[in-house]
């Protein structure tokens, strides 16, 4: 039919690749670190820290805003230095977090590992917090959730004006098939193998293998589903989390298309 205009909707689903990509990777005699994510709402940075060595926290870099300590592997202790050189060490053990305000108060703040350790940092705006208060809350996970994809998969690591959370793929499990309406998250695979499913454009899926130091960055309307190639753990960083901005398009309890055929192979 001549003069036939064939309209687009939506995500271009040719380019649903530029959602995924590699932080870049800083080397230091003390390990690496990551910048997986950085905007107005919030921030993300993984940072690898050899058994017996520390790294210094750049201070400035947070200025007028909070931020959170989290470890995800390891034993690792935070030593403190106030502006009056006045010094407080903390230790930080599995899944446990430290959250700070009022950087400008902060001198110093290195992190010393007693094991190799993997530490994430979340900062966002200061939300009910004074800039003045000076002082640090240590706590751990919480809001641990049972999936259908794995029991306890979910955990909230900080639940503000900013959202993070660590979540577990068991190996040929999968999450629901849906899509936010306000939600903008971004995903950092700290190991295993996951099985990402995006659906945009005319109803078509486009599936990629997401692998260890990878991310995708997931925006508003965009239907999503991830399941486990392997035992996978996810760390992450999203704007304010709400259940009642999450929309089911396919159930958990139906298969992920072509899950089982990558574990088999």
């Amino acid at each position: 039919m001549s003069g036939l205009k064939i309209y687009k909707y939506g995500y271009d689903v040719k380019k649903l690749g530029q959602q995924i990509f590699r932080p870049r990777q800083t080397k230091g005699e003390w390990g690496f670190f990551r910048d997986v994510a950085r905007n107005d709402i919030y921030g993300l940075q993984q940072v690898f820290i050899k058994k017996g060595s520390t790294y210094s926290l750049m201070v400035s870099d947070y200025l007028e805003q909070e931020f959170l300590i989290y470890l995800e592997d390891g034993l690792a202790k935070i030593e403190v230095t106030g502006k009056k050189d006045k010094k407080r060490i903390i230790s930080l053990g599995f899944q446990e977090t430290i959250l700070f305000s009022g950087i400008s108060f902060y001198k110093f703040i290195k992190i010393v590992a007693a094991k190799d350790s993997f530490i994430y940092i979340f900062s966002g705006s200061c939300l009910g917090i004074s800039s003045k208060n000076k002082d640090f809350r240590k706590s751990k996970t919480f809001d641990r959730r049972y999936k259908n994809w794995a029991e306890n998969c979910i955990e909230t690591i900080i639940n503000r004006d900013h959202t993070g959370k660590r979540i577990f793929f068991k190996k040929g499990n999968s999450s629901s098939l849906h899509f936010h309406c306000k939600k903008t998250e971004t995903y950092f695979i700290h190991s295993g193998k996951l099985l990402l499913r995006f659906r945009a454009g005319q109803g078509e899926d486009k599936f990629f293998v997401i692998l260890p130091g990878q991310s995708v960055r997931i925006t508003p309307g965009l239907m999503h589903q991830a399941g486990g190639i392997k035992d996978t753990v996810i760390i992450e960083v999203s704007t304010r989390d709400e259940d009642t901005d999450s929309f089911l398009v396919e159930s958990e309890f139906m298969k992920m298309p072509k899950l089982n055929k990558l574990i088999k192979n």
